[in-house]
């Protein structure tokens, strides 16, 4: 199991612990609204702009990014959200309101990990968001689907 495997594993099995504070399992523990590159109770919101590394734009391999989240649905007053990949273990990048936004520095690269935790309790993870590198020559944009189409 690759240390990205493992920190998922584990960053699901935080959402089903119980913090000192809570009496219930997390509302929405099994992350069915997962997207491509992450995962987010329902109701909470944290995005990177841009979500995937163009190998061709940033040639270097690392690049500034925007995070916008919004954990207020979730009961959170304040998140932290931690930072790795698969070189260094998590770091407290930001401590602060539950909804906002922040630029990262030219240090986001392929697998640069984004985990929002509740401000109040470390273990209780709210969002996960994994950048991905992409090649920008058989990199296709992804499409919506559309129910009503065959």
């Amino acid at each position: 199991m690759g240390k990205r495997d493992a920190f998922i594993l584990l960053a699901m099995l935080a959402l089903s612990a119980c913090t000192d504070r809570q009496t219930a399992p997390v509302p929405g523990a099994n992350l069915i609204t997962g997207k491509a590159g992450g995962r987010q109770l329902s109701g909470v919101t944290m995005e990177l702009s841009p979500g995937m590394l163009r190998t061709c734009e940033h040639a270097g391999g690392r690049m500034v990014a925007k995070v916008s989240w919004n954990a207020k649905s979730s009961g959170a007053k304040s998140v932290t959200i931690w930072v790795s990949d698969s070189t260094s273990e998590e770091k407290s990048w930001y401590h602060g309101a539950a909804e906002g936004s922040a630029e990262t520095g030219p240090w986001v690269g392929d697998g640069t990990m984004f985990r929002m935790a509740d401000g109040d309790a470390k273990r209780r993870t709210l969002a996960v968001r994994e950048v991905r590198a992409v090649d920008c020559m058989t990199a296709q944009p992804e499409t919506p689907s559309n129910p009503a189409t065959p």
